[in-house]
């Protein structure tokens, strides 16, 4: 159970790290960039959940929590550095 959300913390701390650089670069635009990879994590989720509903396994939703936490990680470096 405790390896369930390790995904997501990889891709919040991948996002966190790259999250600076990409504020340089492209500025608030950083911001909406974590937003929409938020939310195109549970819908992958939802959409892997939805076709693979009889055989679904850790590795097949690991994807999806970890463009969810890319997408965190993408949000909060930059917030707190404002």
């Amino acid at each position: 159970v405790a390896l369930t959300l390790t995904p997501m913390a990889l891709g919040f701390i991948s996002g966190s790290i790259f999250a600076s650089q990409l504020t340089k670069r492209f500025g608030q635009k950083t911001l909406t960039i974590g937003i929409i990879l938020m939310g195109l994590g549970p819908l992958i989720a939802y959409l892997t959940l939805l076709t693979n509903s009889e055989k679904i396994n850790f590795f097949a939703l690991s994807i999806a929590l970890m463009i969810q936490g890319a997408g965190m990680g993408l949000i909060t470096t930059p917030l707190y550095n404002m």
